[in-house]
């Protein structure tokens, strides 16, 4: 990444600078964010939406789960182009994301072995850990770090800023779940009120829906690129990213002057 190149101003966001910055980004960008989704969130939507029909909506929503990071992995490869690059190929975007698959999956393996440890001690640890692994995607597809790597590379991430690290996680975790359960609840509204027709159960009577589970897919580039940002923010307060490109900005006027 060539900081000096940035599409934006390099500073430090609050959480709800993020959001914004992310919504402008997809409404801006939205054409490659849709050719991406066709292949990085529309197969496992389907493949979800079919193990709802055959083993019940349990293990639907434990494989939408599992499969959501590497749905995102795309979505990271195209924001970070956008932010650093003029010329922006989705398809790079999305092959960047396969080269780094079976790595995202011994870390992705690690995550959740971590995750059900926290879990079965306390809560704060778990939360811990989600923290911890928040970057995944991002030091495994942008840095390109071997497993091995990464985990170190993700704990000097966390150092130092985990109160923020840990607290985007948990917003992006619970936006997350609020925007399944608006999907199936719009989604039915729309469908029966507007459109006059026959809507699916909703979740709440049948644990699962095919509305939550389209709302659920739908999320993934808005939370990856949210991440992204966040990654962002903090590599410009630990490396001083904008202190950088002011100094770069000051010189590049000095010498035109």
């Amino acid at each position: 990444m060539n900081i000096l190149e940035a599409r934006v101003v390099l500073r430090d966001r609050t959480m709800l600078d993020v959001v914004d910055l992310a919504l402008r980004f997809l409404v801006r960008h939205g054409w490659a964010y849709a050719k991406v989704a066709l292949v990085a969130v529309v197969p496992p939507f389907l493949f979800t939406w079919w193990v709802s029909s055959s083993a019940g909506w349990g293990w639907s929503w434990v494989f939408a789960m599992l499969l959501a990071p590497f749905a995102a992995a795309p979505f990271t490869s195209l924001a970070s182009r956008l932010l650093f690059e003029e010329k922006v190929s989705s398809r790079e975007a999305v092959r960047a994301a396969l080269g780094s698959v079976f790595r995202l999956i011994g870390v992705r393996i690690t995550e959740l072995f971590a995750l059900l440890a926290g879990l079965s001690m306390f809560v704060l640890p778990a939360a811990w850990f989600l923290g911890l692994f928040a970057f995944a995607n991002e030091v495994v597809v942008l840095e390109r770090a071997p497993v091995g790597a990464s985990l170190g590379r993700l704990q000097r991430l966390l150092f130092g800023q985990s109160g923020e690290v840990i607290t985007a996680a948990l917003f992006l975790t619970a936006l997350h779940i609020l925007a399944v359960f608006m999907g199936d609840l719009v989604g039915r509204a729309i469908l029966e009120e507007l459109l006059q027709i026959s809507a699916p159960p909703s979740m709440l009577d049948a644990h699962g829906s095919v509305l939550g589970l389209a709302s659920f897919f739908a999320f993934v580039p808005f939370g990856a690129t949210c991440r992204f940002l966040v990654y962002i923010n903090v590599r410009t307060r630990t490396e001083g990213w904008d202190v950088q490109t002011r100094f770069a900005a000051i010189a590049a006027r000095e010498l035109a002057s």
